[in-house]
């Protein structure tokens, strides 16, 4: 069987079996004839004799190109190779799966929340004029929702007496399900917190970012934020920095778990971080990035020649 011709037999397959749309088979043939191009003519193979290596040539190829290529773009590439492969795999048409590294949340489609890249995060907090007290405390309400991922409510019912700020932790009392948990702050929201608490100009009780638009020592009975006012403040950073796109509390907490996942975390660290009860729920929060995807794949390629060493 040609690669052509398997390529329609695998085609067929996700249209009788999983009912794949005409749109998405398009997707699929268009992709996959442009993997069968760049294997031919940019690694010398064709896709039957395709390894993880050239999967992970193909994101770089895809980085490069003229055109600016999306990360969303590029999970969408490796979802179709992956499906592709692992159908080849299940099949017994191949013995080795060279998409196999990566993992099946790869396919998850891209909801509504959006993530924010590294570049986004820095300048929604340098669009911040943090000179007044109000300032300082969106800029910290933002550095701490990004540093560890906490839900909008767990961040507005946080109490000055929730903030080891000698040992550098958090306790979460208000999780959802009624469930506690402690996160450990890096380095940098570390130092962000201290400084806040240097220069809050309200008292070190109550609630750690209170609902007043000027911090007054004086007043009793100070308010929580709103879940309301805390999109507020993340949209307009957002505008401020440059970002048209909808932007919300809930944003930083996927951009968190995709940023740990993204530099090596294990899944299920990030599950108890975020304080998911299931792996599931957490991988529906990250989002494959061209960096993650790399180092999944690299990795893999780096297991692959040491097996080959030892087994000489």
């Amino acid at each position: 069987m040609t690669a052509t011709e398997l390529l329609e037999c695998y085609l067929t397959t996700l249209s009788k079996l999983q009912r794949f749309s005409e749109l998405t088979l398009r997707n699929h043939r268009s992709l996959l004839r442009r993997w069968m191009l760049f294997c031919r003519t940019k690694r010398n193979k064709d896709i039957d004799t395709a390894e993880s290596e050239d999967i992970l040539a193909w994101v770089d190829f895809r980085e490069q190109s003229n055109c600016k290529v999306k990360d969303a773009t590029i999970a969408r590439d490796l979802c179709v190779l992956r499906t592709f492969y692992t159908w080849r795999w299940e099949q017994q048409i191949s013995r080795e799966n060279p998409a196999s590294s990566l993992p099946e949340f790869v396919c998850n489609p891209y909801g509504a929340t959006d993530y924010l890249t590294v570049d986004e995060c820095f300048r929604m907090l340098e669009a911040i004029d943090q000179k007044e007290p109000l300032g300082l405390r969106n800029y910290t309400i933002i550095a701490v929702m990004w540093s560890t991922g906490l839900r909008s409510r767990e961040l507005r019912m946080l109490s000055w007496e929730d903030i080891d700020l000698q040992d550098g932790h958090i306790k979460v009392r208000h999780g959802k399900g009624r469930t506690q948990r402690m996160i450990f702050l890096n380095e940098r929201v570390h130092k962000d917190l201290l400084r806040y608490q240097r220069n809050c100009l309200g008292t070190r009780t109550g609630p750690l970012f209170p609902a007043i638009e000027t911090f007054n020592a004086k007043q009793k009975g100070v308010r929580r934020l709103s879940g309301q006012r805390l999109g507020d403040i993340v949209k307009t950073a957002a505008r401020a920095a440059g970002i048209t796109r909808s932007i919300g509390p809930h944003t930083l907490r996927h951009t968190f778990a995709t940023h740990m996942f993204e530099a090596g975390i294990d899944i299920e660290d990030i599950r108890e971080i975020l304080g998911h009860m299931v792996v599931a729920e957490t991988t529906r929060y990250i989002h494959i990035t061209a960096v993650a995807a790399k180092r999944l794949l690299s990795g893999h390629v780096a297991q692959t020649w040491q097996y080959g060493k030892e087994s000489i």
